[in-house]
């Protein structure tokens, strides 16, 4: 049942219509998830073209991540994710489109993935960002808990079982199709938003130049680097990422096909029943007190290594399915609490690049972590291989245990070090305001 914050946050304009575009662009991503596998196997019928093609998209996201976080810094972020979406969506609906007259090409489903993954880049910091001019800060974690609720429903469990039927029924130019559909209709969600362009002194150094991309990557790097609740918070994500949280998208389907001899229906169920867990989390009540927010986090990222390794000791398909249910809730425990405390308390100036970090630094360890799984499979088995997966992501939740880490008002280095930062963020605010002013003088 929705809390009276989430209601509060509902009645917000503009958030609710952010939150629309945003579920109805997510609902057309479980559909694609499901059809560009299936859509590259068909044409070549070959394993490592379909990783190629997946990989493709979290590879170019990472590698442009900094510059899309600069950039959402100096530009309104709702024209960055309008822009975003309908970019994405003319992209898809060109290949939608030479599907349906018989020109499918691998090469297209490549492309795509590529310009989604280049997409990311920007709208993700773009869409963390942009939650500070949306709401109050008292509402941040209502605000992203209905937003995963919206996610995990449509992205992980309406998207993919819509995908799979329409792909079967009436073939994959038509999931492609939707999917297009869905940006644009996002990009039409995100357009009827109204009033949250930024003021000059919060929007950076925008168009006068006052500072390069490069010195404002530096500048959000710094302000992380002296936060050690920032800082290291990042690094233990990127651990579990790296031991879990991504090789588990290997780890879970050898699993259930190899161990525990379940079928493609089994497994498309274990899938959808999973979200469950997400949904649980979103309308779990929470604290609003930012001091308990990084106990919660790593309270919600440590119970989903535990799920883990209940995962890789699961006798049957019943077992692994409670599993990944609690899996699910604990991600999206964890990363409600995870996203709110950065919007409450990182600067709005530094949104974009600070949550840029993040994503690249939760993202990059991705392709690695997924060649050690298959390394370690081969060694030891699956269950091993999940079990020691699931232990290390509760072992890299006690970075949480240091009192430095748990305090978002602990900066290293003191007084020089936030002096440093503000000095920093004020140049920027006073290119900005310079930028206004000649932009005020023009217009007269």
């Amino acid at each position: 049942m929705i809390d009276q914050d989430a209601r509060h946050a509902l009645r917000h304009r503009n958030f609710s219509l952010f939150l629309l575009a945003q579920t109805i662009s997510f609902l057309g991503n479980g559909v694609f998830l499901v059809a560009l596998p299936l859509e590259v196997l068909r044409l070549t019928d070959d394993p490592f073209i379909v990783a190629m093609a997946v990989g493709a998209d979290t590879l170019v996201t990472v590698v442009f991540m900094l510059i899309g976080g600069a950039f959402v810094d100096r530009l309104s972020r709702r024209f960055v994710m309008i822009t975003t979406n309908v970019i994405c969506g003319l992209a898809i609906g060109l290949v939608s489109v030479m599907n349906a007259v018989g020109q499918a090409h691998v090469w297209a489903l490549v492309g795509v993935a590529f310009v989604f993954g280049l997409a990311d880049a920007f709208f993700l910091p773009a869409s963390t960002a942009i939650m500070r001019e949306l709401l109050p800060a008292n509402l941040m974690v209502a605000g992203n808990s209905l937003v995963t609720l919206g996610r995990t429903a449509t992205l992980f469990v309406a998207g993919p079982v819509l995908g799979g039927v329409i792909v079967v029924a009436i073939g994959p130019a038509w999931a492609f199709g939707l999917d297009a559909l869905s940006f644009l209709i996002g990009a039409a969600g995100l357009l009827a938003m109204r009033g949250v362009t930024r003021t000059a002194p919060e929007a950076g150094s925008e168009a006068d130049g006052a500072t390069s991309v490069r010195e404002e990557i530096r500048i959000g790097l710094a302000y992380s680097r002296y936060r050690p609740w920032l800082w290291w918070n990042m690094m233990a994500v990127g651990v579990a990422s790296f031991v879990g949280f991504i090789p588990l998208a290997l780890l879970a389907p050898l699993l259930l096909r190899d161990v525990l001899h379940a079928g493609p229906v089994a497994y498309g169920i274990n899938v959808a029943v999973s979200g469950i867990g997400g949904v649980a989390a979103a309308l779990l009540k929470k604290s609003r007190d930012p001091k308990l927010r990084v106990p919660a986090v790593w309270i919600g990222f440590g119970a989903s290594g535990l799920a883990v390794v209940l995962l890789a000791v699961s006798p049957n398909i019943v077992v692994a399915t409670v599993a990944g249910v609690a899996y699910l809730f604990g991600v999206s425990y964890g990363n409600i609490n995870w996203f709110a405390l950065i919007q409450e308390q990182v600067p709005t100036s530094l949104q974009g690049r600070v949550s840029s970090l993040d994503w690249m630094i939760s993202l990059l360890p991705g392709p690695f972590g997924l060649a050690v799984a298959a390394m370690a499979v081969d060694a030891v088995g699956v269950r091993w291989t999940m079990a020691a997966s699931g232990i290390l992501m509760v072992l890299a939740g006690s970075v949480a245990l240091h009192h430095k880490v748990r305090d978002y008002t602990y900066v290293r280095g003191g007084a020089q070090a936030e002096t440093e930062t503000e000095t920093d963020v004020e140049v920027e605010s006073a290119g900005a305001q310079k930028a206004a002013a000649v932009a005020s003088a023009n217009l007269g």
